[in-house]
């Protein structure tokens, strides 16, 4: 877990996670951290790919924003 971080009631912290998944199991992760009840963004990412499989190796970054 990140630092968290308050700026005028709001509070926000970065969060990084490494995961292996395919195309489709990426993409429903991202989709529903950004469509969860909180707001969020995606700040960082990386991919790399293995030649002899479909597993996507991630790290990504999210901001992850509560207001009091």
């Amino acid at each position: 877990m990140g630092e968290i971080s308050e700026i005028d009631s709001v509070q926000k912290q970065s969060v990084k996670i490494r995961l292996d998944a395919d195309y489709i199991s990426l993409s429903n992760f991202i989709r529903e951290i950004l469509d969860g009840e909180r707001l969020a963004s995606l700040k960082n990412f990386s991919i790399s790919s293995d030649d002899e499989s479909n597993i996507l190796n991630c790290e990504l970054e999210f901001i992850i924003f509560a207001a009091d």
